[in-house]
């Protein structure tokens, strides 16, 4: 199949979006197609004829792959207003209190905070969640921070297809404190030493989590624990990268397979989770005028190329 551009495809529905152009490719194949070849292209789908006819007409006038991807294309659209609704003055309340203690406050001290004020306002508090979810937006936008790194391991909030079932891939990332960009990443296990070496050699601060440094540490970097540069990235990038959820906390991570919420969703393989995450990063970086990042693992091989990719430095 030529290289697709999955811009805009949800990454749980890659699979069935290849699969349907490949169907689709199949019957704009045949010049004089019958009435039998286009029940049975449309059957390989699940689809009606008329339906399948559609999908014909729109990947011919539009080579778009985001639209063969039905409804995954509207996954994440907005719910209906709760009955429940939180009042404007306790939103307003909470984005008052995150702006004074700062988006680096921890999260308990700031929901502490609304909730003893929501009480003495006599209002309903938002929810943990949703004050989890306005610390985390803050914290994604630059807030001045020193000129550091920090680099540490989180899960990205993707299921990945691997020998032991559907699990979540984990994600290894060095991160500028000041802008927030993503300097360097791996998705495998990685040798750090060389990257953590020439970037320690600057007067920036460097944080390492522990378990990426040998034993006998490296010179001008400190190690801290994993708790702890795992709260300083969420600081920093907050809920994600761009579309892609980070995970800071896998304990309390949901069940991978339960990310499969449509019977056309499929887990990822390393080499698409890679991809998904390298567009992330670069449309992260974009943002931010930064170049990179650089990818400290080797790169996969044997994955056939379904989409572009941004420039990647190995």
């Amino acid at each position: 199949m030529d290289e697709l551009d999955l811009s805009g495809v949800d990454a749980l529905r890659r699979s069935e979006v290849i699969r349907r152009i490949g169907v689709v490719k199949d019957f704009l194949a045949d010049p004089n197609p019958t009435d039998a070849s286009r029940k049975s292209h449309a059957d390989l789908l699940g689809l009606g004829v008329s339906q399948f006819l559609a999908l014909v007409r729109a990947w011919r006038t539009h080579k778009s792959a985001a639209m063969m991807a039905g409804s995954g294309a509207h996954r994440g659209g907005s719910r209906r207003p709760s009955r429940i609704s939180v009042p404007k003055a306790a939103k307003e309340e909470a984005a008052r209190i995150i702006a004074e203690m700062g988006p680096d406050a921890p999260v308990v001290r700031i929901t502490e905070a609304v909730f003893a004020r929501c009480e003495q306002l006599n209002v309903t508090a938002p929810s943990r969640s949703t004050l989890w979810n306005m610390v985390m937006a803050s914290r994604k936008r630059p807030h001045g921070e020193d000129d550091g790194i920090v680099l540490g391991i989180c899960a990205v909030r993707l299921p990945m297809a691997s020998d032991d079932g559907v699990t979540l891939p984990f994600l290894t990332l060095a991160v500028h404190t000041g802008d927030g960009a993503i300097l360097a990443a791996a998705l495998e296990d990685a040798n750090w030493i060389r990257f953590v070496t020439g970037v320690s050699s600057g007067e920036r601060e460097v944080r390492v989590d522990q378990s990426l440094l040998p034993a006998n540490g490296v010179a001008g970097v400190s190690a801290i624990k994993a708790t702890a540069a795992r709260s300083a990235i969420s600081r920093i990038l907050g809920r994600g990268i761009v579309d892609v959820g980070l995970i800071y906390q896998p304990s309390r991570a949901i069940a991978p397979e339960r990310l499969l919420r449509t019977k056309e969703d499929r887990p990822l393989v390393p080499c698409e989770i890679r991809e998904v995450v390298s567009a992330a990063i670069a449309r992260h970086n974009e943002e931010r005028n930064a170049n990179g990042p650089i990818w400290v693992d080797a790169p996969d091989s044997g994955c056939p190329s379904t989409s572009r990719r941004p420039d990647i430095l190995y």
